[in-house]
């Protein structure tokens, strides 16, 4: 919590002063950067009371529920608040603190997660992984990341997860799913793209084989090393080879 706090509090800052030195301040609706900062002050004190070292945890009786009730809706607020106040940084022309807030928002979703939360509003989610993905280069640390996209994802709100209504190839769960296995596939890691492959082809069958197709054809454009290789073309045996009868 002390780095979204850290990340968050600095995004804002530079906001709010843009927002109140602007001749022609642009116009988002009522809730100005000022009131969303005042609100996410007191969202993240009212987090920080969960903390594991914080005495609310320490009441066995009050606690429990609190955590079970509320947490659900507080985490939507706040991803809600972020990704408003990231608006803002975008109408301000401010590109450091948009990616402050995109990065503040991811975190508090893997918090929310990690503390039992349910995610049920996935479209600022999956927008932010993207950005946060694309600054990510290392092995480890993409291994960090798809450790969080996995808490995140089981986090995720039964009804959304069931992925029920699959008409529409943008929807936040899918990507979701797709940007996983594509996370495994950069970390150069076998074990955690046979993970990913596997949960890809039991929730997404429909989307498999056009994912091993390309992804073979990545590891002939990016010239992967053998070992990637060789997990993507099991798989893409698997989905994509014609069965025949012996």
């Amino acid at each position: 919590l002390g780095f979204i706090e850290q990340t968050y509090r600095s995004a804002a800052d530079a906001v709010v002063e843009a927002y109140s030195d602007s001749s022609d301040p642009p116009e988002l609706g009522d809730a100005t950067p000022d009131l969303l900062v005042d609100a996410a002050d007191n969202l993240l004190e009212i987090l920080r009371k969960l903390e594991p070292n914080h005495n609310l945890l320490e009441q066995p009786v009050s606690a429990p529920t609190f955590l079970t009730k509320d947490l659900h809706t507080l985490g939507d607020y706040g991803i809600q608040l972020m990704t408003d106040l990231a608006l803002w940084a975008q109408a301000l022309h401010l590109s450091e603190p948009l990616s402050e807030f995109r990065i503040a928002t991811f975190a508090l979703t893997w918090w929310i997660a990690q503390h039992g939360g349910e995610l049920s509003r996935l479209e600022p989610v999956v927008d932010t992984l993207a950005f946060v993905a694309n600054t990510i280069k290392t092995p480890h640390e993409l291994e960090r990341l798809f450790a969080a996209v996995s808490e995140i994802m089981e986090s995720v709100s039964p009804a959304i997860a069931q992925d029920l209504d699959q008409s529409n190839l943008g929807r936040p769960w899918r990507i979701l799913v797709l940007n996983r296995a594509i996370i495994a596939t950069r970390s150069h890691q076998p074990a955690l793209m046979e993970q990913a492959f596997q949960n890809l082809g039991e929730l997404l069958p429909d989307d498999a084989p056009s994912f091993f197709r390309e992804g073979m054809e990545q590891m002939d454009a990016l010239n992967y090393p053998d070992h990637v290789r060789k997990v993507m073309e099991k798989h893409y045996q698997l989905w994509c080879t014609p069965k025949t009868l012996h």
